[in-house]
């Protein structure tokens, strides 16, 4: 168990010693400062309970990330732009960026035989 005792409920069901670490570093993914980080993490940390669920704490993150940065939304902002892209090619190019950014290899436009038909993947 952590040093002050919580645990985090993960998506799966499993508990997970808190990391303070963790939520930094997703805070700092989403764009946010290392300053702006630190006191979100503070404000997180004040309403933090054993077994609380990652999904709550992803809430609050953006929840307190609106005060640093009010007329962003996040969440809609990532689901319109997404609505938006043409499906060929920029969708398969941002998933391909994506992925690409998490350290996985990557191919452009492949095509593999189905059974029936080919299909790009």
């Amino acid at each position: 168990m952590s040093d002050n005792g919580i645990r985090v409920s993960k998506w799966d069901g499993s508990l997970e010693d808190y990391d303070p670490d963790k939520i930094r570093r997703t805070i700092v993914r989403i764009g946010a400062s290392n300053d702006v980080a630190n006191k979100i993490l503070k404000r997180i940390e004040d309403k933090l309970y054993d077994k609380i669920p990652t999904s709550e704490i992803l809430d609050m993150v953006f929840e307190f990330l609106k005060d640093y940065r009010p007329s962003v939304s996040f969440m809609k902002d990532l689901r319109t732009a997404l609505t938006e892209i043409k499906s060929k090619p920029d969708f398969e190019k941002y998933v391909l960026n994506l992925l690409k950014s998490q350290g996985y290899k990557t191919e452009p436009s492949r095509v593999v035989r189905g059974y029936c038909v080919t299909h790009e993947i």
